[in-house]
């Protein structure tokens, strides 16, 4: 029983040392995960400029070797 007790005590004792060692090392804030989003909406954008003067450039060399 007092084997048990000691798991049980070990076991909390583990989980309130993570979510205090989580909420010091600072997980992604809300400002943080924002900046991301920024980040993958520009290069979205970038991308799909590329693609659509690819597509321009193609049509243009395909419509040319006609």
């Amino acid at each position: 029983m007092k084997r048990a007790r000691k798991a049980v005590v070990g076991v909390v004792g583990l989980i309130i040392f993570v979510v205090v060692a989580l909420s010091v090392s600072g997980c992604a804030t809300t400002k943080s995960v924002e900046g991301l989003q920024e980040k993958v909406n520009a290069a979205s954008e970038k991308a799909d400029q590329a693609l659509n003067a690819a597509e321009a450039a193609n049509s243009f060399f395909y419509h040319s070797a006609k």
